[in-house]
């Protein structure tokens, strides 16, 4: 079984979609919250089924209402979250954390 772990501007990234859209409406907020959710439960029974976006680095897009992407690694048994971007976000902005 995989741990999953983020990076910090990630959960940070995370933390501010959940309040972006519970300022909109707290439904929508925590039905984005359970799509991320859902996505991670699926990343991590199978950690290698989404595409790769460099050697290291692979891509998970959620549903079209939500206009996001989880970015990550896998490292031994652990799933690093690197960003969890806005589609509109500049595409290799999170390259450089760690």
């Amino acid at each position: 079984m995989f741990d999953v772990r983020f990076h910090p501007d990630a959960a940070t990234e995370y933390e501010e979609a959940i309040c972006w859209y519970a300022e909109r409406s707290e439904q929508v907020a925590e039905n984005f919250d359970q799509v991320v959710s859902q996505a991670l439960e699926q990343i991590i029974q199978s950690p290698s089924r989404c595409p790769m976006i460099d050697g290291r680095h692979r891509i998970f897009i959620l549903p079209k209402k939500f206009p996001y992407h989880i970015i990550y690694r896998v490292d031994s048994e652990t799933v690093t979250v690197l960003a969890v971007a806005h589609h509109r976000r500049k595409p290799s902005y999170w390259q450089g954390r760690a």
